[in-house]
């Protein structure tokens, strides 16, 4: 377990050579997933990860403005329409599937009014919905990965892999045939596909598959998905207790849309920095994932110390105790946003916070 910031900082950034792998055996055979970029070793994560980056770059993102505009109004109608207590677990959900299928794939979904839609049967399952071994089957995948692949254990079953398989075929048919291009994330998994699946020329060491290509797609929709809904999930709870700070945001909201003249762009997202205080210390306190798990690729002698970490051994960096620690954090357990302005923020050490990791290998979708 590592846990000094330092140390953290040379295995994620500057020795990252040394830890590129997360070290996860899982078998592509009883678990399709491990075909995606985040159970991929070595250069074949390398080289999916440079295929796929382009799709997910700061000038792709902001051209989503208008689509999370679409979203945010349409999620804004069903509340207006429905009476009594809302489920804003499940509201936000909702939110976050549309809000994934109309930028990764240009779908229309409004999956809160279809609820006895096929994509949303299925989306649930692919989420884990009232899977209540999902947490159990994923620490036995990633921390006992030889007794997981002796029982099988999947993820999610092959019938919801084949349902999403069958939609994203579908959608590519669609747009090769009729010479369709849209400037989604599909049209960059798209081009992927084309010079490592169909390119028969390509100087790529290692061999990638259609079934490669969509285990990456869903990957992508899956964690963005879960990841919306988590994160405004949690900040909507910590301002509904914490009515100053939701007095202050709304504020600084509200100020912003009169200067910009109610213009969702890039320039007034950049205006609204109290707003993201409040999300990052949701993901401080809350952390959507708990650790970062990794294995040395090479023998490691670990700098200033006699320790060397062996060749594949693994590692473990506990992020939500960092991010919960006193020493770095006083009084943990308090909701502050006042952490990541001013003083507070430059006096910290850098690698104290990283919620979505930190080096070539953090999460595709932070810029």
């Amino acid at each position: 377990m590592i846990r000094d910031p330092e140390l953290i900082n040379a295995i994620l950034i500057k020795d990252f050579s040394y830890f590129t792998d997360h070290g996860l055996d899982i078998d592509p055979a009883t678990n399709l997933m491990a075909r995606s970029m985040f159970f991929d070793n070595g250069q074949r994560w390398k080289t999916i990860r440079q295929k796929l980056s382009p799709g997910l770059t700061s000038s792709k993102i902001k051209g989503t403005f208008d689509q999370i505009k679409k979203c945010s109004e349409q999620i804004v109608s069903n509340i207006n329409d429905k009476s009594g207590p809302i489920n804003v677990n499940e509201t936000i959900r909702y939110f976050a599937i549309d809000l994934m299928g109309l930028t990764t794939f240009s779908w229309n979904l409004d999956t809160s009014s279809s609820k006895a839609s096929e994509f949303r049967k299925y989306v649930m399952a692919l989420m884990g919905i009232n899977d209540r071994l999902r947490v159990f089957k994923l620490i036995l995948i990633c921390l006992f990965p030889k007794i997981a692949r002796f029982f099988g254990v999947q993820i999610f079953q092959n019938n919801v892999f084949n349902f999403f398989h069958s939609m994203i075929n579908e959608a590519i048919e669609y747009r090769t045939n009729n010479n369709v291009v849209f400037k989604d994330m599909l049209q960059s998994i798209m081009k992927a596909r084309e010079e490592l699946v169909l390119n028969n020329e390509t100087t790529v060491k290692e061999k990638f598959t259609e079934l490669d290509i969509i285990a990456n797609t869903i990957s992508i929709f899956l964690v963005n998905a879960e990841s919306v809904t988590v994160a405004i999930s949690l900040c909507l709870y910590e301002l509904a207790l914490n009515e100053d700070i939701q007095d202050n945001l709304r504020k600084e909201i509200n100020s912003a849309k009169i200067k910009y003249n109610g213009k969702f762009t890039s320039e007034f997202l950049a205006e609204l920095t109290y707003l993201k205080s409040v999300v990052d210390e949701v993901l401080r306190k809350y952390s959507i994932i708990s650790s970062v798990i990794r294995v040395a690729t090479e023998d490691y002698d670990v700098p200033g110390e006699t320790l060397i970490i062996k060749k594949g051994q693994k590692i473990l960096i506990p992020m939500y105790s960092i991010h919960n620690d006193p020493k770095y954090y006083p009084n943990p357990n308090i909701f502050n946003p006042e952490r990541f302005t001013g003083e507070d923020k430059s006096k910290r050490k850098h690698i104290t916070f990283f919620p979505f990791g930190k080096g070539p290998r953090h999460c595709i979708g932070v810029l």
